[in-house]
């Protein structure tokens, strides 16, 4: 806008410079060209003034109507506090290049974040800890020891002693919610593995419901990493999709 109505100014800078020129050297040119002046009819000299008059008439308007032009746009202008124009600034689709999700393994959640650039995933990380899904407590690792033998009773070996296995769980600390979860090897790995393919699914498909384009505009709200892994969630409809980490 501002570049525009310095072009206007400019404009009429010339234009006015040359109607001064015009004015000064028309009696010059009429003195010098007095006799073919003289010899032309008075029709063609009637002719030749009306179109002057009109071109003045022509010039004299525009010059107005550009004058009153850029005064408008100049309090068009939207100023700060101190009176400097304000740039506008054109609205931009939102975008990310993380993505912060929840997926259930194991009756537990798994929070992860992962990192990527164009339709390519960059990292996956996932946190070794699940959280409790009913109060999204970090949970603990417990084990103890349960006796085995015949009818439930303990057997003792002549060799080892009395036999026993080892029970491994994942325990909500809030005693409160007393929350436990079967501690198995491989839930972290299998909640990575899951993690990576979501996102993927996400990040690198096109025109689908649940890409990333489609996700941003259903985001109600500001768009954060987690806001669009939780409309993911909606619209996905899988048991290993969880909101649960950062309910």
């Amino acid at each position: 806008m501002v570049e525009q109505r310095t072009k206007n100014i400019a404009t009429i800078i010339s234009a006015a410079t040359g109607l001064v020129l015009v004015f000064f050297n028309l009696p010059v040119a009429v003195a010098r060209w007095s006799p073919i002046f003289n010899a032309l009819s008075p029709t063609i000299l009637n002719w030749i003034q009306n179109i002057f008059i009109a071109g003045f008439a022509f010039l004299t308007g525009w010059l107005l109507k550009s004058k009153l032009s850029t005064d408008e746009s100049t309090f068009d202008i939207e100023r700060d506090e101190e009176g400097v124009p304000v740039e506008e600034v054109q609205d931009e689709t939102p975008t990310i290049d993380t993505i912060v999700g929840c997926v259930e393994v194991g009756e537990m959640a798994w929070r992860g974040i992962a990192e990527f650039s164009d339709v390519k995933v960059e990292s996956v990380d996932v946190e070794l800890t699940p959280r409790c899904p009913d109060c999204q407590k970090e949970m603990t690792r417990e084990s103890y020891e349960l006796p085995t033998g015949r009818g439930g009773n303990p057997y003792k070996s002549p060799l080892r002693g009395q036999s026993s296995i080892t029970r491994k769980k994942w325990v909500c600390p809030d005693d409160d919610c007393g929350y436990t979860a079967d501690r198995e090897s491989g839930q972290h790995s299998e909640a990575q593995r899951l993690f990576k393919g979501f996102v993927q699914d996400i990040v690198e498909s096109q025109g689908e419901e649940y890409s990333l384009d489609n996700l941003i505009e259903r985001v109600d709200g500001e768009v954060t990493p987690q806001s669009v892994w939780e409309v993911y969630a909606e619209i996905k409809q899988s048991s290993h999709v969880s909101t649960d980490c950062f309910r």
